[in-house]
């Protein structure tokens, strides 16, 4: 196996056969893992391209948008390659071996050749001796974003025909940050919409929704090596960027279901005309005017309750958004097509 470059600026590995796929890696422990990237790509016949991401100062969230970038850039060129799949490795994967993660990776593989409604796949993952479980279900509506549980764990169980090599796959809108792709869709969700340097921490979350929007689905599957991937989820540290308010209309989001909400109002609310532009369009009420007339409306009651002698006249909601608001205002949540409340 032939390697150029360096492992600061970015090191190229070539297979010495027709390459099968392409595994990127981009993170603090390339010196630990490499011994086990040449093997994959001498043995099981890959392309490497992997760079080492030390830690910064600020965190996991620089990290991943560091890498992203990476990967974004090796991706570049994916049409002209002849590799049909492509692993994604973590940033955040503290452990990594051919075998047995290496092989289970490559038996996912033909998953996403063979299921066209599956182009990503993963495995479960395990953090500081807990199992995180991966699957979950992506919500999108109303200017917000949310990444929550599902019910039962997953929302399909997919049946495979190799189920006797102890192949067990679980369908969902979200898998392992450590995944593999089918090169072909991969290529068709970097084709159009921001670029990893906008979305940063975001990216990856970013191409779950786009997966969601083509109505397909993400796997995570038991194989037969029994391999858990030691990683933190991805979505713990995603940060909601100005490009997804661009792209996906999104002013609140929630990546992680122990996360807290991320806002980012940036539109500007004022004026006569804000919510007539909305209209004409054919949004509803942006989250955060709502937000802002559920606050305001929660400051009047308090102030009228606060001075009862000066206020001698009722507070009465005209209007079952207002009544919503000043009844149980903790946990009111006025309508998106609703942009005023009347007392």
């Amino acid at each position: 196996m032939s390697c150029r470059g360096r492992a600061e600026t970015g090191l190229h590995c070539t297979a010495p056969v027709q390459p099968q796929g392409l595994l990127l890696y981009c993170g603090p422990s390339l010196h630990q893992f490499a011994y086990d990237l040449m093997l994959m790509g001498s043995i099981l016949h890959y392309t490497v391209r992997a760079k080492q991401q030390d830690w910064v100062t600020a965190g996991a969230s620089e990290l991943l948008a560091a890498c992203y970038q990476f990967y974004e850039e090796q991706l570049s060129d994916l049409a002209s390659q002849t590799v049909k799949a492509v692993i994604l490795m973590s940033p955040l994967l503290k452990r990594f071996h051919i075998f047995p993660d290496g092989q289970a990776l490559q038996s996912l593989k033909e998953i996403v050749m063979s299921n066209v409604l599956i182009p990503v796949v993963g495995m479960p993952t395990g953090h500081k001796q807990s199992w995180e479980w991966p699957i979950f279900r992506v919500d999108h509506a109303y200017w917000k974003l949310s990444f929550s549980k599902e019910p039962l764990g997953y929302r399909a169980w997919i049946d495979q025909p190799d189920a006797a090599d102890g192949l067990h796959c679980f369908g969902g809108d979200t898998t392992s940050g450590t995944r593999v792709y089918n090169a072909q869709v991969l290529q068709q969700l970097l084709e159009t919409g921001p670029t990893a340097r906008e979305l940063k921490s975001g990216w990856l979350p970013h191409l779950d929704i786009k997966i969601k929007a083509m109505n397909l689905m993400a796997a995570t599957c038991l194989t037969a090596w029994n391999s858990i991937l030691e990683e933190q989820s991805y979505l713990r540290h995603a940060r909601l960027e100005p490009a997804y308010l661009h792209i996906h209309s999104v002013e609140a989001a929630r990546f992680h279901p122990d996360a807290a909400v991320q806002y980012r109002c940036t539109q500007n609310l004022t004026g006569e005309d804000a919510m007539e532009k909305h209209n004409k369009k054919g949004l509803v009420v942006s989250y955060c005017y709502r937000k802002a007339l559920q606050q305001a409306l929660t400051r009047l009651s308090r102030a009228w309750e606060a001075k009862p002698k000066l206020c001698t006249g009722l507070l009465m909601p005209l209007y079952g958004s207002a009544l919503t608001v000043l009844r149980s205002p903790s946990r009111a949540n006025l309508m998106p097509w609703e942009y005023d409340a009347d007392v």
